[in-house]
């Protein structure tokens, strides 16, 4: 009988990986370290002698494997390209010691999980990165606790599609496209300070949102499509950028006090506002909207509150700005500077909005 006890546990594989030769060759360790190798039934078990990673590639779609569990802590990182990618019937992963996923490449993807669509449970307490494309395409996600992460990195979640409910108490950052498409309805991150272009986009359920009052720049496409949120403020905006608010179309009370400039667009694909609920944009202190397609198709959207903008698109004459759709007896408060910059007459956008029947307050 053998002293040593399995600390590694892998399901459904014992068809292919049937030796310790073979398992050693997965797992990037020798021979000498597995102490133990016993198959029962579809499943392995091992024991373990070293810490250990894993060769590229070592599960890479292999649609036998259903589980691993690491329960002695031997892996300390998932530092091999596409570890278990694809792996369709993966289930559950076990790797409590496990701090990051990373690797030296050029565009720094590590697409661990990506694709493998039946992963319903991760046990990763020390994780501290999700990294590029860490857990894309994982549709069987419903939840996860990840109480050490501290950043989402580009598509990390994206395509998790029955995510609901995430823990990540310590997460500063959610780069692009970080939960795009995913089904999360609250996001309480109060430490996030930085989230990238499209993160949530396609958040449809996505209906309350609390992040840290440092938080400053509203990206490109952020919100796009979050079709749940009625109300929003954010203390520390300074700054948003074209097509944030598309398509939240329950949209009704947008809070930024402290907004100074509107990053415009450049075609009607980027307008920052369409198809909302808003009935007013008040931001009183506002000093710049550069670029144009500020917004369109928001019906009950009258009233335009800049005491403080005296800056419009990229010139005097017609950029843009309101060249989309406005609602019948608009207002629009601005600065009195632009009743005259456009050679003695007002700023060319605001004649394209005076001709769509708006009313200019100069101040």
């Amino acid at each position: 009988k053998s002293k040593y006890k399995p600390n590694t546990f892998i399901g459904g594989v014992s068809g292919t990986i049937n030796t310790k030769e073979l398992l050693a060759s997965r797992l990037a360790v020798s021979v000498a370290s597995i102490k133990l190798f016993v198959i029962k039934g579809l499943d392995i078990e091992a024991h373990v002698s070293q810490n250990y990673g894993f060769n590229s590639d070592a599960f890479f779609n292999n649609h036998q494997i259903t589980y691993f569990r690491d329960i002695d802590g031997k892996v300390l990182n998932l530092n091999s390209y596409n570890v278990f990618r694809s792996a369709s019937n993966l289930v559950e992963v076990y790797f409590p010691n496990v701090v990051r996923a990373t690797i030296i490449e050029s565009n720094g993807n590590v697409p661990a999980f990506r694709d493998c669509t039946s992963l319903t449970t991760v046990y990763m307490p020390n994780l501290t990165k999700i990294e590029w494309s860490m857990f894309q395409g994982c549709t069987s996600l419903v939840s996860l606790n990840l109480p050490k992460v501290d950043s989402v990195r580009i598509d990390g979640l994206n395509g998790c599609t029955n995510l609901t409910t995430v823990s990540f108490p310590l997460l500063t950052e959610i780069r692009k496209s970080g939960f795009i498409n995913s089904k999360i309805s609250t996001i309480n991150f109060p430490n996030l300070i930085s989230i990238g272009d499209s993160a949530f986009e396609g958040c449809s359920s996505l209906s309350s949102v609390t992040v840290s009052p440092l938080y400053a720049d509203i990206k490109s496409r952020t919100f796009l499509g979050c079709s749940s949120l009625t109300s929003l403020t954010f203390n520390g905006v300074t700054t948003i950028n074209t097509s944030c608010f598309q398509s939240c179309s329950n949209l009704a009370v947008l809070n930024l006090p402290n907004l100074i400039t509107i990053i415009g667009g450049i075609n009607t694909s980027q307008y920052a506002f369409t198809s909302t609920k808003l009935t007013a944009l008040n931001f009183p202190e506002l000093t710049t909207i550069s670029g144009g397609f500020l917004c369109s198709n928001n019906p009950s959207l009258k009233t335009f509150y800049f005491p403080k903008c005296n800056s419009l698109g990229y010139s005097s004459g017609d950029d843009g700005v309101f060249f989309g759709t406005l609602a019948a007896g608009s207002t629009i408060t601005i600065r009195s500077e632009l009743q005259t910059n456009n050679a003695g007459s007002p700023d060319g956008d605001l004649l394209v909005a005076i001709s769509k029947g708006a009313s200019i307050v100069y101040l």
